[in-house]
């Protein structure tokens, strides 16, 4: 087996499974309303999510800004607004 080979059997065989993360940017004290939205979804078509109780919060979250800012240029050109940047720097709450 060549050495190539070795390393795809090997993360063939990885415990490590890739996910997927959403993040959801609401208004002032929506974490609750988005949290019903996310469940919902789950329940009918979204399997295999989960809403994740423990980093999402009922406040700006002062990261968002710049982890945003970090995706800009992997989008299509022009998919991001000024009113897009804007509701990022002004968000309120923060679903994962």
């Amino acid at each position: 087996m060549t050495v190539s080979a070795s390393h795809a059997a090997e993360a063939a065989r990885s415990q490590v499974q890739p996910r997927h993360v959403l993040c959801f940017l609401g208004g002032e004290h929506q974490l609750a309303q988005m949290s019903d939205a996310a469940h919902a979804a789950i329940g009918k078509f979204a399997t295999g999510f989960e809403v994740d109780t423990t980093y999402s919060i009922d406040h700006a979250d002062s990261k968002m800004e710049r982890s945003f800012g970090v995706c800009w240029d992997r989008v299509a050109p022009g998919a991001w607004t000024p009113a897009d940047e804007e509701a990022v720097a002004n968000h309120k709450s923060v679903l994962y």
